[in-house]
This record gives structure tokens, sequence and C-alpha cells, in this order.
């Protein structure tokens, strides 16, 4: 079996697809925008963006931070991926950018200003998780009925 024809796999898929249309992800005219705010360049180190870049999330989802586009800074995959994780961005930032630290960090700040955060509410959340936790028993449930039926025509 293939691990994305697991049950598990299955929940993640749910929950990532509940939380999308809760909090969807910013469309790629907003995307486009944020890298012409920064000029073209990774929002923490500075590198020119290459044409596969990435829209980081400054406060990551698991911490309750949004997909709204006030959420998110272009950033290259080096930073996104392999650097900053899920470090805070201003902890990452200040390691990475050595004496552009404050520079950075105001252009990130304007960026925060003029996009003012709509994303998802805590409420909003709470309910996408109370509905994936519902859902999740459902799929328990009948995957047990399945098994079951399964062993009653062998």
């Amino acid at each position: 079996m293939a691990a994305k024809d697991t049950i598990p796999h299955a929940k993640n898929v749910l929950k990532r697809a509940l939380r999308a249309a809760v909090d969807p992800h910013p469309n790629q005219a907003q995307i486009k925008a944020a890298a012409e705010f920064f000029d073209h360049q990774c929002a923490y180190c500075g590198t020119k963006l290459p044409e596969e870049f990435h829209s980081d999330h400054l406060v990551p989802a698991r911490y309750g931070g949004s997909n709204h586009i006030s959420n998110r800074v272009p950033a290259c995959p080096e930073c996104n991926e392999k650097e900053k994780l899920d470090k805070p961005w201003e902890v990452f930032l200040r390691d990475k950018a050595g004496d552009a630290f404050e520079a950075r960090k105001a252009r990130i700040l304007e960026w925060l200003k003029a996009n003012p955060g709509q994303g998802c509410t805590a409420e909003n959340v709470g309910l996408m998780e109370r509905c994936h936790k519902e859902l999740c028993k459902e799929i328990d449930g009948a995957v047990e009925k399945l098994r079951k039926a399964r062993k009653g025509q062998e």
C-alpha cells in the first residue's frame, strides 16, 4: 500500500480541504503582487527570487497563522524549506539578514501595514477542527464496517 493510500493520509487531505475552505490560500495575482512589493527578492536573505519561489507564512498555520496574503512573504526555497522552518520570522530574519536586518524587517512591516490581516479567525479554526474530528470518527467507523464486511466475504 502506498503512503497516499492510507487512512491517515485521507484524514490529512480532509483537514487540508477543510482549512482551505475556511482560510483560502492567496491567488496568483496576490502572490505576484507580494513578489513585486519585495522587488522580486527573498524577504529574508534578499537574493533574487527564482521563477519557482515560495510564498512563506510569517506565522505558520500550525501556530495559528492564516493563509491571508498579509501573513505571506516571498521566499527563496533555501530560506523557506531548509532554514526558517517553524522559527518565528523575526528570529530567523535576525540570524539570516545580518546588517540588513533592520531594513528587511521594516520592509516586512510595511507589507503587513499595506495588507491588513483578514485571515481566518480562531473561531473558524476551532469549528474546522471540530468538523475534522467528527469526520475522522465517521471515516474510522466506515472503515471498520468495510473491514467486517470483507471478513464476512472471506
